[in-house]
């Protein structure tokens, strides 16, 4: 048990450590373009906190560095901490996770079509003018 422990604060350390290297940006469509939220707006728009913008929270599959990045920056948690609250709330029947995708690209192509539609992407990915940053990582 002592010697899965260790490798679990292994691997955590190491993406932490990859996390502080990169960065991610939070994006919606430009309708929306002058919105800048907080680090706090964001996580609570994430976790299924109540928006007064009305936007609908996107994200990227487990597994995926900007997820991982993410989890860490803006909410603080590790993916399982993430995925136990998901968990609690579905059992409880209070609130459902953000729809999921396997790819940046479909994540884009939803937020073009749905403009209340808000998701998270590597900072270094190049945007087209149909999207605003509204919160990016330092």
């Amino acid at each position: 048990m002592r010697i899965f422990a260790a490798l679990v604060m292994q691997a955590l350390l190491a993406v932490s450590a990859n996390a502080d290297t990169q960065n991610i940006v939070v994006i919606t469509h430009q309708k929306h373009a002058g919105i800048e939220l907080t680090r706090n707006e964001i996580k609570n728009l994430f976790m299924g906190g109540v928006s007064t913008q009305q936007l609908e929270p996107l994200a990227l599959k487990p597994g995926a560095d900007a997820r991982l990045i993410f989890n860490t920056k803006i909410l603080g948690l590790t993916e399982s901490r993430v995925q136990s609250y998901w968990a609690q709330m579905h059992f409880s029947g209070r609130n459902k996770p953000p729809q999921e995708f396997e790819t940046v690209e479909a994540l884009l192509a939803y937020i073009q079509k749905n403009p209340n539609a808000v998701g998270y992407l590597p900072a270094e990915i190049e945007l087209s003018d149909d999207f605003v940053v509204i919160y990016a990582t330092q």
